[in-house]
């Protein structure tokens, strides 16, 4: 039997035997990880970029070089880390998924610190049974929705075969 030429290469396979880790499929979690890691990213690396060209223009007021040069290095950091953590879970290391991990972990942090330390954005007309409900409801499902994206991301059984 003759090779098809239009049959699909076998490059992911040929990958996975490069790189002498079996060829496993990237969790949907992983892929959910980077898109939002991406996302901020994508927001601090325009911040950095404002703060800079306002340093440029000598526009930080009450700064001096030694504050400013800590700061903009403070603040490439936090524009690295997600790219960092964007490469490791990509590269299937076990930095991605601890970094990964963080991630989530800092996002229900930052949900709790909002929804119970933070100011309230919106005040109530009424205190409505309803309402009170609903609040409560909506917290529940999204502090779930965060706590299955951490167990689906680093504990599942295709997390742990991925980040091997």
């Amino acid at each position: 039997m003759s090779d098809n030429p239009y049959q699909a290469s076998s490059a992911h396979e040929e990958f996975a035997l490069a790189t002498e880790l079996p060829y496993v499929k990237k969790p949907k979690a992983a892929l959910v990880v980077q898109i939002s890691l991406l996302i901020f990213a994508i927001a601090i690396a325009i911040g950095f970029y404002v703060f800079v060209t306002r340093v440029v223009n000598h526009q930080v007021l009450g700064a001096s070089t030694g504050n400013v040069t800590l700061d903009i290095a403070l603040r490439l950091a936090v524009v690295a880390l997600p790219i960092v953590a964007i490469v490791a879970v990509e590269k299937r290391m076990p930095l991605g998924r601890i970094l990964g991990l963080l991630w989530i972990v800092f996002l229900i942090v930052f949900f709790l610190f909002t929804q119970y330390l933070g100011t309230k954005i919106h005040v109530p007309r009424d205190d409505s049974f309803a309402y009170i409900v609903g609040v409560y409801f909506g917290r529940i499902l999204i502090l779930s929705i965060l706590g299955y994206w951490a167990y689906a991301f680093a504990f599942t059984k295709s997390a742990r075969a991925f980040f091997r």
